[in-house]
């Protein structure tokens, strides 16, 4: 019983491991981009008031 649900997990496994890699890996660079893009226009904001 346990070697076939194991073998069955290791089947499934990879898949479900390279499907949740790339909707996170997608959603974790969306998040990380949009950060960043976040980041470095706030910082222009900053530079512009300081700037004035």
């Amino acid at each position: 019983m346990k070697g076939s649900n194991f073998s069955r997990i290791c089947r499934i496994a990879p898949l479900t491991k390279k499907w949740l890699a790339k909707t996170w890996g997608m959603r974790y660079i969306f998040i990380k981009f949009k950060k960043i893009e976040y980041a470095s226009h706030s910082y222009q904001e900053k530079r512009r008031e300081l700037a004035q």
